[in-house]
């Protein structure tokens, strides 16, 4: 009544398809690795760089905020094939189930780890390790619980947790958990006129906790890429299959 999965992955990517310069937007005039992408000018000394800005300037969606002597950089912020990219992990995977009086008990669980979150802007570009980082897969995630069935009934109810990441200034996220529960009830399974039918109803964030705080720019208070604001969740459902 056991079973037990465990996947070691290694997959690499080159010439991957993205804009390095919105991966490291506070960064674009300091890094290194934004170098080839960024051409510093000075259009009020230098009458090859006036030009440059001044053919710049008939383009749809250039600002006239500023005068064109007052330019210091030209940043190329297009789609470009460059960037390398290599993630190594582990998936593990288990359940065992049981008879326990009338009915039956699933006992599962799954994690998964991130070894390494390898970028790299460009080939030529200092390899960034971005595992556990804002807006990149979490170090560490598991999902368990327990899944109890009687006949056309089953119940369950499952724990989820993401490990504790950082943002891009270093400043720590919080750890995220939740409690889901699940019931189910398959009307008339051996009955022709309720053959396919079954009821649903299902509760996510039991517990109604809130997200971990995150001081994002964009204001919200939170990461919309790993929790969400709506707290405890309800939803029932009926469906049919035929």
């Amino acid at each position: 009544g056991t079973t037990f999965s465990f996947n070691y992955f290694d997959t690499r990517f080159t010439d991957r398809i993205g804009r390095p310069l919105t991966e490291n937007a506070r960064a674009i005039l300091t890094d290194p690795a934004a170098r080839p992408f960024v051409t510093f000018v000075n259009p009020s000394a230098n009458p090859a760089d006036q030009a440059l800005i001044e053919s710049y300037s008939g383009l749809p969606g250039f600002s006239t905020l500023y005068p064109i002597n007052t330019y210091g950089a030209v940043v190329d912020g297009r789609w470009v094939n460059t960037g390398a990219v290599r993630v190594r992990g582990l998936d593990a995977s288990a359940l065992y189930s049981r008879p326990v009086g009338a009915g039956v008990i699933s006992l599962d669980a799954s994690a998964s780890w991130i070894l390494d979150y390898e970028t790299r802007l460009t080939p030529t570009a200092p390899v960034r390790q971005a595992a556990g980082l804002i807006g990149y897969p979490a170090e560490f995630r598991a999902r368990s619980g327990a899944t109890w069935t009687w006949e056309d009934l089953d119940l369950a109810l499952h724990w989820t947790h993401v490990a504790a990441y950082r943002d891009n200034l270093g400043a720590r996220i919080g750890a995220l958990n939740s409690l889901d529960a699940r019931f189910g009830w398959s009307l008339g399974r051996d009955g022709a006129g309720g053959r396919g039918l079954r009821l649903s109803l299902a509760v996510e964030n039991l517990l109604d906790e809130d997200p971990p705080f995150y001081d994002a720019p964009t204001g919200y208070g939170f990461d919309a890429g790993q929790a969400s604001l709506l707290g405890r969740a309800v939803s029932l459902q009926l469906i049919k299959r035929w």
